[in-house]
């Protein structure tokens, strides 16, 4: 979708990330997860059963509409699994564009085959990694990676026949002696069963979101939320509620909200759990140290709101229909400085035709006083569409993003039709930025998925192809379609490689062992390099 927006010439006034950033997070609090079950509604209770039963269909309708089988999740966590991922490149076409040299090079991409592949077993927190390359049917390039509650292994044949492994708890102790700088964990976490652990707390963050959610509703009082019914949009009546914050209750709710975050070690836990890289991300820091900076944050944070202004509180007015579903949304604020004040506005609605939504649109404002041609964060996403047949559906969908700093207009706009059936659905997209550094030429490109689901028996599969075509202005456009194929299937029994016997144990090697084997792998690479793996050419 196309987008003009013209620049007035006003003063440059400064953004601050961190105050946006806070903002929305009222917005999204306000909008949380909230509710216990209620008989005789007041406004204020069914201003929040709204918005829990909209979240609840509108994860729904993205299951239904993309075909997603909730229990695949369940049961990975529960059955030995083995998944696969190939992707192969279908066809390059118009590399000649860029150099006539490199037209020879597109019959060698177009046999060129990736596939990455994961076993995975829950009983026992076992797991191995596979990637391999090839072209033309032949084998390039394999490597494996393997750990288990013990030990932690990765085996590249090319460099090593054997696999290479350590005690997970001999981390710190083989990285130290390749690094003495090195100040990382001593002892290497099983990365399966913490992915495993990340996919059970999920149902434990849903407990989170109802509990916050019901923080909220009792951190609200009744007479913040009024109610009227009749109120018309596009040719229906729907019942309006209105919630109206007062600054020092925008104020209060943040802060109380950030007070709760900060001393809820379980939830805090919970999310720092879910980033399994935490502590090598942050070497220096464990996840206890992490933890208490962040909470060092919060603290922060907390004061800073009291310096803060939100000179008009906060205002959501939401149209509901009969199955108590959010069919309008308007939320506005400001918030800022003595120096600066932003507004933030937030408009949305979702029409539906036989319980499916076919017009839909969600928009974000955020601009300075006085400067809404100038300086301004713009969020446009609309989508129209209609149901043909049973599960036929066709949707048009039109986005942009824009940026304007001192006048200067800054934007990404994408145009998107979907096109088919959940189980078989084609989506044509064209994706355009605007007034960049660097010109960059739009994008177009089609995918395509069809789902195989027969989870009963322990499969599941998805299929189809990707394809990108830009024009980079050089006398023909260049075209690149990969073909992919994603399976899971469940088994009784996986079968793993047995690393601890048929493997080389690092750390327990002696100075001259060590050294063998680093003389082993260099001659190998510099084998490669000399002659190369050998290509089906």
């Amino acid at each position: 979708m196309s987008a003009t927006i013209e620049p007035s010439q006003q003063s440059k006034k400064s953004k601050k990330p961190l105050i946006i950033s806070l903002a929305v997070i009222v917005l999204l609090g306000i909008s949380a997860t909230v509710y216990a079950l209620f008989f005789d509604l007041s406004a204020k209770e069914t201003y929040f059963l709204a918005e829990k039963k909209t979240m609840e269909q509108t994860s729904e309708d993205f299951n239904q509409m993309f075909a997603v089988n909730k229990d695949l999740a369940t049961k990975t966590l529960e059955e030995p699994s083995d998944s696969s991922v190939n992707l192969s490149v279908k066809s390059v076409e118009g590399l000649e564009a860029i150099d006539p040299n490199i037209a020879m090079f597109s019959s060698f991409l177009n046999q060129v085959q990736l596939n990455m592949s994961t076993k995975l077993d829950p009983k026992q927190n076992i797991g191995l990694a596979e990637v391999k390359a090839g072209m033309g049917g032949t084998e390039l390039v394999k490597a494996e990676a393997y750990q288990s509650d013990e030990v932690v292994g990765v085996n590249v044949p090319l460099l090593y026949n054997q696999y290479m492994y350590m005690n997970n708890e001999d981390f710190g102790k083989v990285m130290s002696e390749m690094d003495p700088a090195y100040d990382g964990p001593e002892k290497l976490d099983n990365f399966v069963k913490l992915q495993l652990e990340a996919m059970q707390n999920r149902e434990k963050m849903k407990e989170n979101a109802e509990e916050y959610g019901t923080f909220i509703f009792d951190q609200v009082k009744d007479e913040n939320v009024t109610m009227k019914d009749g109120v018309e949009f596009e040719g229906e009546n729907y019942r309006q509620v209105t919630l109206e914050l007062s600054e020092k209750e925008t104020k209060g709710l943040l802060k109380e909200l950030l007070n709760k975050v900060r001393n809820d070690d379980e939830l805090l836990d919970l999310y720092i759990g879910q980033d399994m890289m935490t502590s090598y991300m942050n070497s220096n820091m464990d996840d206890v140290d992490f933890k208490e900076e962040f909470k060092k944050m919060l603290e922060n944070l907390e004061t800073d709101i009291d310096d803060m202004k939100f000179p008009d509180g906060l205002k959501s007015v939401i149209l509901i229909n009969d199955d108590d579903l959010i069919v309008k949304r308007d939320v506005s604020f400001k918030f800022g400085s003595e120096r600066e004040v932003i507004n933030a506005e937030v408009s949305s609605h979702s029409l539906r035709t036989d319980n499916v939504v076919t017009d839909g649109k969600w928009e974000l404002n955020m601009f300075p006083d006085g400067s809404e041609k100038q300086e301004y964060v713009k969020f446009l996403l609309e989508m129209k569409g209609e149901n043909k047949g049973e599960n036929e559906m066709v949707r048009d969908i039109k986005g942009t993003f824009a940026v304007a700093e001192a006048g200067q207009v800054t934007g990404a706009n994408v145009d998107a039709s979907l096109t088919g059936t959940p189980e078989d659905m084609e989506v044509q997209f064209e994706l355009s930025v605007e007034n960049a550094m660097q010109p960059i030429p739009p994008v177009k490109g089609h995918f395509t998925r069809k789902v195989e689901d027969d989870l009963d028996n322990g499969n599941y599969s998805t299929n189809g192809e990707f394809a990108l075509e830009m024009d980079p202005g050089l006398g023909s456009p260049i075209n690149v379609v990969f073909d992919y194929e994603a399976t899971t299937a469940f088994k009784e029994q996986l079968k793993f490689p047995n690393v601890q016997e048929d493997g080389v144990n690092v750390a327990e090697l002696n100075q001259q062992e060590k050294e063998q084997l680093m003389m082993d792998i260099q001659t190998r690479i510099e084998g490669l390099m000399m002659n190369g793996p050998q290509l089906p050419f």
